[in-house]
């Protein structure tokens, strides 16, 4: 086999697998939407050791999915992330469960 035809098959084999999780993450987290921080909100937390917050995006931008107009997440409150008024973050979730999230 020749080096340009291994390389082809190396490249052609990358495109699909990142093509499979792709698709793969669009079935586990079907919603997909751009969400901006409308509030958050302490939850009582003396059912549970751990501080937890509930966060109020508006959603801006559907990409896929059923998203609703202000969806609403649980989140810890002392966490890497912490959620403030105004932020932006794009968000890909699956029955009010955030599977991931990024900043904007």
């Amino acid at each position: 086999m020749k080096p340009a035809q291994l390389v082809l098959i190396l490249v052609a084999s990358f495109f699909f697998a990142s093509s499979l999780i792709a698709s793969v993450s669009m079935k586990r987290c079907p919603d997909r939407f751009i969400g901006k921080v409308t509030d958050v909100s302490d939850i009582d937390s003396s059912e549970s050791d751990l501080a937890k917050v509930e966060v109020t995006f508006a959603s801006e931008n559907i990409m896929s999915g059923k998203v609703e107009e202000f969806p609403k997440f649980t989140a810890l409150k002392y966490n890497q992330m912490q959620f403030f008024l105004g932020e932006k973050y794009m968000i890909e979730s699956n029955n009010n469960k955030i599977c991931t999230i990024q900043k904007m």
